[in-house]
């Protein structure tokens, strides 16, 4: 990749614009050529500090420009016969918009072998670092231009003929699904929204997005608007058919997209309350249709009790009856709204071993923290049962926090104490005492924990 390569410092890969590093002040928008020379002046930088007059984009930074000028005076020189080094820099400047109307703009540099000129390369991790390495390289406009055009798309298309292969098979790239899809997962911030806005003028493409696309192409999405958009193009019975295999949409018929739609229109019939997606979806947990989908039928029963209180217990205690995974949620939602009625469920769940032991109990202990005094019974009955063994660092988090809550004088470890971590520069010896030095420190807030269930109390916050 031409201008920032991403290396992980810990277990999650960060987004382009959360790895961007700041610069101490804004840089104006400088002509193209005053540009090249500039940074063809820079070559003998080795890191961040120095090359701070180099505008972000031309890293890869999604930045927000405002700065319509620069943008038309870049598809300007695309245009023109001006040199391969001024087209590299305007087809960086313009990757950062991510509009569609500008692939087909790109797409003709893409097999261009003219030399781009000296680019710099940003290694950015994500631990924060003042400066950051540089080092440089002399692309073809070529490669600038494939660069450029993955950004601009989100797509992975590595050579002239696989983008050629791309474009052919997405049509209008307006009218296109995949390209809208792919555009959304990779925008951050201000780019996602106004890439969002854009789509909006295709309700009903945008509603497939929304509800059958990518999670991190759908952002925070406004599942009110998506029920009002809803019901404008399609009608809700639609939707109800669709929830039930009746009828979809082409982008939902992948075995990975169902369960992506449904849980998505769970949540929509919470937002907007509506009786059609409520019979629908209680014939689908009556009749079963979801049986062996377990995380989405998990989702189904606790929208569905939420819409129905009146057979909410009904629905999630039965529905722990189905399932053989994906039980925190219907678990936690009990908890959270049943605990008093449903102890003695909740106790065998907090008691049971398995391989999703320690999400359930988590889930169970997120309600007894809200349940707060009426909880001790049921938690001393779990903590003091000799059965009862967990080394889990969130299980044994939300004991400690549940019994600081009742008891201002409980003392505990500190709270990082338990946790492992990951440290990339460390040895072997250097881990294994941190590891000892963690389980340790878990054992200890699990004797405290069962130290202060154990004794004594009386009063309001006893038995």
């Amino acid at each position: 990749m031409i201008g920032l390569t991403l290396v992980a410092a810990c277990r999650h890969d960060a987004p382009i614009s959360a790895a961007a590093p700041s610069t101490s002040a804004p840089v104006q928008a400088l002509p193209t050529d005053v540009l090249a020379d500039r940074i063809a002046a820079l070559t003998s930088c080795s890191d961040s500090c120095c090359t701070q007059e180099i505008p972000p984009w031309v890293f890869g930074h999604q930045v927000e420009l405002r700065d319509p000028g620069s943008l038309q005076k870049a598809r300007v020189t695309i245009r023109s016969s001006a040199p391969a080094r001024l087209k590299a820099l305007s087809a960086l400047r313009i990757a950062v918009e991510m509009q569609p109307d500008d692939v087909d703009l790109l797409s003709p540099l893409a097999a261009m072998q003219d030399d781009a000129g000296p680019l710099p390369i940003m290694t950015v991790s994500q631990m924060a670092q003042r400066c950051y390495p540089i080092t440089w390289s002399r692309p073809t406009l070529g490669n600038v231009a494939l660069d450029s055009l993955r950004r601009l798309t989100g797509a992975s298309f590595q050579t002239p003929d696989e983008l050629v292969a791309w474009r052919k098979a997405r049509g209008s790239l307006e009218a296109s699904f995949s390209y809208w899809e792919d555009s959304l997962r990779h925008a951050h911030g201000d780019r996602h929204d106004a890439l969002a806005a854009r789509l909006e003028s295709r309700p009903e493409l945008w509603l497939r997005v929304m509800l059958c696309g990518d999670s991190q192409a759908a952002g925070t999405l406004d599942l009110a608007k998506a029920g009002r958009v809803a019901r404008e193009i399609l009608g809700m019975q639609r939707v109800a058919r669709m929830l039930q295999g009746a009828e979809t949409w082409s982008e939902c018929t992948a075995p990975e997209r169902f369960p992506v739609f449904a849980q998505r229109v769970f949540r929509m019939a919470e937002a907007i309350q509506d009786p059609v997606l409520q019979e629908a979806m209680m014939g689908l947990w009556s009749d079963r249709k979801l049986a062996g989908k377990d995380r989405t039928e998990a989702a189904l029963a606790v929208s569905l009790s939420r819409l129905r209180p009146d057979q909410g217990r009904r629905v999630l205690a039965d529905t722990l009856d189905r399932l053989t995974s994906a039980r925190a949620p219907v678990l936690q939602e009990l908890s959270k709204r049943y605990f008093d009625v449903e102890s003695e469920r909740l106790q065998r769940f907090m008691l049971a071993a398995g391989i999703h032991d320690s999400e359930d109990r988590v889930a169970i202990l997120e309600g007894a923290l809200l349940r707060g005094d009426g909880a001790v019974p049921m938690l001393r009955n779990v903590v003091m049962n000799p059965s009862f063994d967990s080394d889990a660092e969130q299980v044994i988090e939300r004991l400690v926090a549940f019994v600081a809550a009742r008891d201002a004088g409980a003392s505990f470890p500190r709270r990082g104490e338990m946790h492992v971590g990951l440290y990339k520069n460390s040895t072997p010896e250097e881990r294994k005492g941190r590891e000892d030095q963690s389980i340790a420190a878990r054992k200890d807030c699990m004797a405290r924990v069962r130290a202060w269930f154990g004794r004594p109390r009386s009063g309001p916050r006893g038995t």
